[in-house]
Parts: structure tokens; sequence; C-alpha cells
């Protein structure tokens, strides 16, 4: 299976307790109710699972008016948050990916790409090797939004940190490569 990656960098507005009320549940090992939002797709459209950026941050209810309307679509709130405040006995980035692959068992959407924002980006990239290793069929591709660590510092600190992890490595190479 192909994994297309593309790398975009905005944010998204978080989502609120009222978005709770049109949500659907899955059961997660033996915790309760993982609610989550699910809206079809049109025709032969894929789905967009949404993973949210944090750790904290909400899923359900954000913003997606950059979608195709005919796109189905996938909103998830982590444990401890939003929708799913109640579920907050563990919380890790592997619990959660173990979490939204409950949902696509759950949905078995024909075709779908994963989004994930900011943290959201490290939750799909372990969510995509689950897929593939649990033979679900469907992923069309990866997306990550937001993954640029540095994007708060100057232009000047940025060079700073990179030369110096560039010098650092430096002395890890055979002199014969410099």
């Amino acid at each position: 299976m192909k994994i297309l990656l593309a790398i975009l960098f905005t944010f998204t507005a978080m989502g609120s307790e009222q978005n709770c009320l049109n949500t659907s549940s899955v059961e997660v090992d033996g915790f309760g109710s993982y609610k989550y939002f699910y809206k079809a797709p049109q025709g032969n459209a894929p789905t967009i699972v949404a993973l949210p950026g944090g750790p904290g941050g909400t899923g359900i209810g954000s913003r997606t008016d950059f979608i195709p309307e005919e796109f189905g679509l996938i909103q998830i709130d982590p444990r401890g948050v939003g929708c799913n405040a109640a579920l907050l006995d563990e919380y890790s980035t592997e619990i959660f990916a173990n979490d939204v692959l409950k949902v696509l068992e759950e949905i078995k959407p024909k075709s779908f790409y994963i989004y994930g924002v900011s943290y959201g980006t490290m939750v799909a990239t372990v969510l995509a090797h689950k897929v593939e290793t649990e033979d679900i069929e469907g992923l069309l591709g990866v997306v990550l939004e937001g993954t640029l660590g540095r994007a708060f510092e100057s232009l000047e600190e940025q060079i700073k940190s990179k030369k110096a992890a560039w010098d650092s490595f430096k002395e890890t190479l055979d002199r014969t490569v410099l």
C-alpha cells in the first residue's frame, strides 16, 4: 500500500461540548463508550479521519469548511477531552491510535484519508502503521498539518539550532565523508 504524505501549515478551530449531541459511540477496551462524529460520504467520495492537535485538543466540531461537501468525515476527541472527557483512565499516543482504529473497524469506510493536525500528526503516523499491519483496507493517504516544530522561533534561533545539530552530526561522520 502506498501512503501519500502531504505537509500543510494552517490551524483549525476548537470544538465545544455542544457538539457531543450528534455523536456515535463504540466500546473501547473496557473503558466505556467512546464518542465520535461521523458524516457518511456521498457516492464514492472518500472519508477524512480528522485527528486533533494537543495533546488535549478537541476534534469533534472543529472547522471543516476546507473539506469538500461530498467527502465523509470522522471527528474524534481523545480520552479526557471534549465528548470523551469522562474516559481519562489512561492516555497515550498509542491508546489514541487504538481508539481511532476501533472507530474505523466500526464504520468500515470504503476509502479514507488520515488527517492529523499538530500532535495529531504523531497519532496519524502511528494509526497509519496500525491500519497497514491490521490489514484494514481503504487508506488512500496521510495528511500531516502543522509539523513545523520550530515555527515560533526567530530565523536566527532556527539557524543557530540547525547549525548546532549539524555540528553535532558532523562529529559522528567518518572524516573521509567530509
